[in-house]
């Protein structure tokens, strides 16, 4: 390069430098309001969301309201029965996180032939095929569903026996709370998580490390046993995976089953009876501590253990042993 040539690609490299210096101040306020309109978007957002709030309680608030619900005493359904109710008897049945009804499929024949009525409602978010109610559910639509269901047969039968299973048995609590239950039968109650959930609840439930793990995996698998997945927390390979469930679930319903974890009532129950059924192999949730949690409430309820079964023991190889024993407790036997 000759000096005319090196002395005119300076003066583009300055002239260059110099249009670079004069937009610099316009790129950086560029970026600056491109950055601010998430920041000002969600404000925006928050601002209408709490006047939409404001707008909708702003007339219900002389309603009497049930906070473990979300509901209010008025809303309730409405329902009647009959001067006379048509049954002495009827049992409600509360299915588990993730599940269905269907979980009740080995102990609904022997209902019918002991012609013991029975409910078995579907929770929320719950026997769709997609998870949109599983991404908004709250502990308290749950509660409500039960509460709700338990309503419902009261208005048909004198006496009311709730069968509960793992979160359903939450459940089963959260209703013995709040109405008299003849027989409380808990299998497999979830008071307390598995050692896998604790670690994974704490992590969750953190501020920082909260938020980027919720917004990173916004759905989770459940637990499997590691020589065999397919066959879950049941032992049994006929039945393993054949009942309706989901194998992942929005981690948005797995807080909704922590909260209910948190908040199950487990004193001033009302009940005549109260048994505890579980499996010695369950990988879903910490069956001792709940014994104990319950253990140090009341001191008589009865304990069975079932050495061959993992969480789902209506579905595993001791099934009939566990469909036998719910029937002697239903009738009083």
């Amino acid at each position: 390069m000759n000096e005319a040539d090196y002395q005119d690609h300076k003066r583009d490299e300055g002239s260059q430098l110099t249009y670079l210096r004069k937009k610099r101040p316009g790129l950086l306020i560029s970026a600056g309001i491109a950055a601010s309109i998430p920041t000002v978007g969600f404000i925006v957002r928050e601002v209408f969301r709490k006047r939409n709030k404001h707008l909708m309680q702003e007339n219900i608030a002389q309603f009497s309201s049930i906070p473990e619900e979300a509901s209010f005493l008025e809303a309730r359904p409405r329902h009647f029965g009959g001067k006379k109710k048509p049954f002495r008897h009827a049992v409600l049945l509360l299915h588990g996180f993730s599940s269905s009804p269907m979980e009740f499929s080995s102990l609904i024949p022997h209902l019918e032939n002991a012609n013991i009525p029975y409910y078995a409602p579907l929770l929320t978010g719950y026997g769709m095929d997609d998870f949109r109610l599983l991404y908004q559910v709250r502990a308290n639509d749950w509660r409500r569903d039960a509460a709700a269901a338990y309503e419902l047969m009261s208005s048909f039968a004198d006496e009311i026996s709730v069968v509960g299973h793992s979160t359903g048995a939450n459940l089963a609590l959260y209703v013995a709370s709040r109405f008299p239950v003849k027989h409380l039968v808990l299998s497999a109650t979830n008071l307390a998580p598995s050692v896998q959930d604790e670690k994974l609840k704490q992590i969750v439930n953190s501020t920082f490390l909260g938020a980027v793990f919720r917004m990173a995996m916004p759905v989770v698998k459940k637990p499997v046993r590691r020589k065999d997945p397919e066959r879950g927390d049941t032992l049994d390979p006929a039945s393993a995976g054949k009942g309706f469930g989901y194998r992942a679930i929005p981690l948005q319903s797995v807080r909704a089953l922590w909260t209910l974890q948190d908040e199950t009532p487990v004193s001033g129950l009302k009940f005549n009876s109260m048994h505890y059924l579980y499996g010695l192999q369950d990988l879903s949730v910490n069956n001792q501590a709940s014994i104990r949690i319950l253990q140090e409430n009341w001191n008589e309820f009865t304990i069975d253990a079932y050495s061959n079964s993992a969480h789902n023991i209506l579905d595993d190889f001791e099934k009939e042993a566990v469909v036998a024993r719910i029937l002697r407790i239903l009738e009083g036997k």
